[in-house]
């Protein structure tokens, strides 16, 4: 009688949730199926400055015609929408020596998913390269501020907050500058907004009149999935 080898159902993958990053880190993470193995890998909260490169991750080897390849479900995501956005994924025969080349590119603002087939490539490593990312548009002037409360201080405009009506703000990092206070300046997350006012995450905000500026952050998630 024959002997038969019972390979697994392949498992859903557990849930994997975007950790919360720094202000104005730009991070990546990815995930790992090979064969019928199912895990989740680790999440890298590494600065991508401009034109800067991640970790290189090993691809799995594999034997035979390019059908045998595998294929990289990639995707991009963003914290606060830049205004423009060229992220690359590369990958190299030589993780030594290199030279890496481009496997796919991503210009979408609102986030990218693709899925790219290695096919002759047959690559030995990847990594996301960050060839530029574009803050959005200025939110507006600051006017003054109010003191903190509930670890929260709420900023008002000079004239209008760009976007800010029901909540457009939130959830963006935002940069303030300029106010002779520095208590009040600082990169913190928007937790509400209308169109006169911020409400940042700021647990040492004063009383000050005083003009300031503010700026989107934007924070770039790349996740591969082999």
């Amino acid at each position: 009688m024959p002997a038969f080898i019972t390979i697994p159902n392949p498992q859903p993958y557990p849930p994997v949730t975007i950790p919360q990053m720094a202000p104005g880190i730009q991070a990546y993470m990815w995930g790992l199926r090979n064969d019928y193995r199912y895990g989740v890998g680790v999440v890298i909260p590494e600065q991508l400055v401009q034109a800067s490169a991640s970790l290189e991750f090993a691809v799995p080897s594999y034997a035979g015609s390019n059908e045998n390849s595998p294929a990289i479900q990639w995707v991009t995501q963003y914290a606060g929408a830049p205004a423009t956005v060229e992220v690359h994924l590369e990958g190299t025969l030589d993780i030594l020596n290199g030279p890496w080349f481009q496997l796919a590119k991503s210009t979408v603002v609102t986030g990218d998913s693709q899925t790219v087939n290695l096919g002759t490539s047959k690559v030995a490593a990847i990594r996301t390269r960050n060839v530029t990312v574009t803050a959005p548009a200025t939110p507006g002037a600051i006017a003054s501020v109010a003191a903190a409360s509930g670890g929260s201080t709420v900023y008002t405009a000079n004239t209008t907050f760009t976007g800010g009506g029901s909540n457009g703000l939130a959830g963006y990092y935002i940069t303030v500058a300029g106010l002779d206070l520095s208590a009040n300046n600082g990169t913190f997350l928007c937790t509400a907004s209308t169109s006169s006012t911020i409400t940042l995450s700021n647990p040492n905000g004063v009383v000050d009149t005083h003009a300031g500026t503010t700026v989107l952050v934007p924070t770039v998630v790349s996740i591969a999935e082999i």
